[in-house]
């Protein structure tokens, strides 16, 4: 009689095609299921693990984050240079007005750029319109 002396653990799969119940080691079929190469039953039929592996799994959702990081970090870029640049703006606008304020303030008309030792009086004879609230 032969005997064998076996210290691996089988993994029992069926034959997708006749349904023959057969062992593989556990690294063979890690290998299979990452590289999806065929392998044959005890009958000779083909069989293959056709779905994704786990590491295929983790490295799709992975390279989803990885996406989705990309899109928030050109977001945030974008959103950065809106406000740097509605900064700039705010500048400008407050130093058109200063220059403006500190030209009134020296009796200069904005509206004619003439100099006025009255100004007021000269905008409620010249520029009424400009003195009314609206």
């Amino acid at each position: 009689m032969l005997t064998q002396t076996f210290t691996e653990t089988l993994s029992v799969i069926r034959c997708a095609t006749c349904g023959v119940a057969f062992g593989i080691t556990s690294d063979f079929e890690r290998r299979r299921r990452n590289d999806h190469e065929g392998f044959c039953c005890p009958s000779g039929h083909s069989n293959v693990f056709s779905g994704k592996s786990e590491s295929e799994k983790l490295k799709d959702q992975l390279r989803e984050k990885d996406e989705s990081l990309a899109y928030s970090l050109s977001r945030i870029n974008n959103l950065h240079t809106q406000i740097t640049e509605k900064n700039h703006q705010i500048r400008a606008h407050k130093a058109a007005k200063t220059k403006i304020l500190n030209r009134v303030k020296n009796g200069v008309c904005p509206c004619c750029n003439r100099t006025f030792a009255d100004l007021q009086n000269h905008f409620k004879t010249v520029h009424p319109e400009l003195l009314t609230e609206k």
